[in-house]
């Protein structure tokens, strides 16, 4: 991740808007407290987050969207402050979740400083990030598990689960899981915790190089082979796309199990939506929910 020089000029109308972290000095970087919530992420309000994809010198962004309407309602850049004050801004996100009332997110890997495979805290309102916690590998499209107070995720958008805990050192401890298996030749591009009658479960979207729509799975929480539930059809296919999904209990027909939230790959598609069930249909439709003109990389509802 590189500093964007041309951002210099934000820097005071950005500190003069952040709301305070509170914090310490750990190996000269900012370090969260990971158990101050956030004022702007609660389940009080339909929220959606998501980050956008990092490409061709395109900085990644934090977006927040109306759960009822779709609507992009801020984004932001993700910015931290480095040993001398100044703002670093983060241009790799690779994944939002939604813990106790916070936003976090993951950083990408670079080999120029020391803000590599970071998990963050972030104000979704400002994008001042403070760090939580450092992997020595890039950990992607995450999501948070209440009931075992854990953070899946996959990988770098791999085929190989993940898991971040807080075993008494501040979220400190990264597990890899395993390999999801059965995959047909699919890749794991999305990953999110669907909450429904049935009971909690991870859940990822897949896609091929070859092109083809998404394809969306069931995957045990200790990795080994995923269980196909349906083809996703948008209104245009998801080849080989950054399908960050995400649920949200509120989602898709009124009464129904909630809806789930995938992402179309392209600028100017968006974000569809498909109604959760279960058991899914071989074959499940999706229609435009929202978030038009971004890309996403993954996506959390502030509903728990």
């Amino acid at each position: 991740m590189k500093r964007f020089s041309y951002f210099g000029a934000l820097a005071i109308g950005l500190f003069a808007a952040a709301l305070a972290f509170q914090s310490c000095q750990k190996d000269a970087l900012q370090v969260a407290n990971p158990n101050v919530p956030n004022t702007q992420a609660d389940d009080r309000a339909p929220l959606i987050y998501g980050v956008s994809v990092f490409s061709a010198g395109t900085p990644s962004e934090l977006y927040t969207l109306d759960g009822g309407t779709g609507a992009i309602l801020n984004n932001v850049l993700v910015f931290v402050t480095d040993p001398s004050g100044a703002p670093f801004f983060l241009n790799d996100l690779k994944g939002v979740c939604i813990v106790h009332d916070q936003v976090w997110v993951t950083t990408g890997f670079n080999a120029v400083d020391a803000y590599s495979n970071l998990l963050l805290k972030v104000d979704p309102a400002t994008g001042q990030g403070g760090i939580i916690s450092r992997s020595d590998q890039t950990v992607s499209d995450i999501d948070y598990d209440e009931n075992t107070n854990a953070i899946f995720g996959l990988a770098n958008n791999t085929n190989r689960l993940m898991k971040i805990t807080d075993v008494g050192n501040n979220w400190g401890t990264y597990t890899p899981v395993g390999n999801i298996l059965n995959m047909g030749g699919y890749t794991a591009k999305g990953l999110t915790m669907v909450r429904d009658a049935a009971g909690d479960r991870i859940v990822i979207a897949a896609t091929i190089a070859a092109g083809g729509n998404a394809r969306v799975l069931s995957v045990p929480a200790g990795a080994g082979p995923a269980v196909f539930l349906s083809t996703i059809i948008p209104a245009a296919d998801l080849a080989a796309g950054h399908c960050g999904i995400g649920f949200d209990i509120d989602l898709g027909t009124p009464g129904g199990d909630g809806g789930v939230l995938i992402n179309r790959n392209a600028i100017g598609m968006g974000l569809n939506i498909f109604d959760w069930a279960n058991p899914l249909a071989a074959v499940t439709p999706s229609a435009f929910w929202g978030g038009k003109d971004v890309n996403f990389e993954d996506l959390s509802s502030d509903i728990q």
